[in-house]
């Protein structure tokens, strides 16, 4: 069997999970069967993975800076994966930005196409700022894809509900796989010489954040928790990078610089931290936090629960799913409205800020309990969410589809 998989993200061109998701999935399914990667990145060369890389048709754009160009780029550069005929048995695609191609190489090809949703465009509504009217076509494209698809893998139940309720299809073509982890890279990792290297106080606790900078992740409401809060010498870290616009990127700086003008230690490292490194940052925080407005899974929380770091995350998606509320972590319960300025608004916003923060204090009061909520998680995150399991079930599914 061979299957090529079509992705914006391939090492080393990762910024997110589906990114690391199509890394460790296309290494493992390379150990059972032929692999082709068709990817945005034009870095990639990994192992015995046979690469494509996209070629960007980007004159067309040149000299406009309207918002809806942004997803037109994008399907142009997915058309370009098409150069090459595609061989092989069956074609498996990550996220809307390589949907469409991937779904004109079923049409021109005659192969299975396999869609994995990582998230779904139409419950991402503050993505209306970032692509302005070309949110619609990105909408479209997705949806015509999974409409057209054979098979579907949804990252948690939850995902899998609402991919049934928003496209009308029916379950048994959507598979609940869910996300992994490399727990032999991902384990309780020491080094102060890190946490130095990046102005990280070592003789102080601190908080994690690891993520995008998008409305999705719910940094602003973090923020807020921490700001509000009397944590003593607590520091908070942020690993955040580009954030996906200029308006976005500039409240969160005013926000960060009014905290800091004030007393709070927050250390926002803007660049993207090498995982050799995020694994130190996440073994010696004292809580990883999560305060996610919508997340299907959530590849992080599973990176923080395999280095000993108990979760605080919001109530949401898959991770409830991940983390066990009073067991390896907190889950604050959170209501979230879609719409308004931000695209959406938390109903209980007080509530959640409140009950974040008495979870952050607990862990500042309880160390040896968190140490041990730590051990816990790592423990369910080495049995249950491992890369190879993953791969399996991904590949026993592809049987499936080629009834083979």
């Amino acid at each position: 069997m061979k299957v090529v998989y079509f992705t914006k993200e391939y090492p080393p061109c990762i910024y997110g999970g589906a990114g690391v998701h199509v890394d460790y999935l296309s290494r493992e399914m390379a150990k059972l069967c032929e692999v082709e990667v068709r990817t945005f990145c034009k870095e990639s060369d990994v192992g015995d993975v046979e690469i494509l890389n996209s070629v960007v048709w980007r004159d067309i754009f040149e000299g406009s800076s309207d918002k809806y160009l942004k997803s037109l780029e994008v399907l142009s550069e997915g058309i370009s994966l098409l150069r090459k005929p595609i061989g092989g048995d069956i074609i498996h695609s990550h996220t809307w930005y390589t949907n469409l191609p991937a779904l004109f190489g079923k049409i021109l090809f005659e192969k299975p196409l396999v869609l994995t949703l990582h998230s779904l465009e139409p419950l991402r509504v503050w993505k209306k700022n970032q692509l302005g009217e070309g949110y619609n076509l990105s909408k479209w494209m997705e949806r015509i894809a999974v409409i057209n698809s054979d098979g579907i893998v949804a990252v948690s139940k939850s995902m899998k509900e609402d991919i049934v309720k928003i496209y009308g299809i029916s379950e048994d073509r959507v598979e609940v796989i869910y996300n992994g982890i490399d727990e032999e890279f991902f384990k309780p990792t020491y080094n102060k010489d890190i946490l130095l290297k990046y102005g990280i106080d070592p003789d102080s606790p601190y908080i994690l954040f690891v993520g995008r900078i998008t409305r999705q992740k719910g940094l602003d409401l973090l923020l807020e928790v921490f700001e509000r809060g009397d944590f003593g010498n607590l520091q908070l870290v942020m690993c955040a990078g580009a954030a996906d616009t200029d308006e976005l990127r500039i409240e969160i700086e005013n926000q960060v610089k009014r905290m800091i003008s004030n007393g709070k230690r927050v250390l926002w490292i803007e660049k993207m931290v090498p995982k050799e490194d995020l694994v130190v940052l996440y073994s010696h925080a004292i809580s990883f936090c999560c305060p996610s407005v919508y997340e299907p899974f959530g590849i992080i929380n599973l990176e923080a629960l395999s280095t000993n770091t108990p979760v605080i995350g919001s109530a949401v998606g898959g991770i409830v799913e991940i983390v066990e509320d009073g067991v390896d972590g907190f889950l604050i319960p959170i209501e979230v409205k879609r719409g308004g300025e931000k695209g959406f608004v938390v109903l209980n916003r007080e509530e959640y800020i409140r009950k974040f923060g008495e979870k952050i204090e607990f862990f500042l009061r309880n160390r040896s309990v968190s140490l041990k909520m730590g051990r816990m998680g790592r423990k369910k995150v080495v049995e249950r969410f491992s890369w190879k399991v993953v791969a399996r079930n991904t590949f026993l599914f592809y049987k499936r589809i080629l009834k083979i």
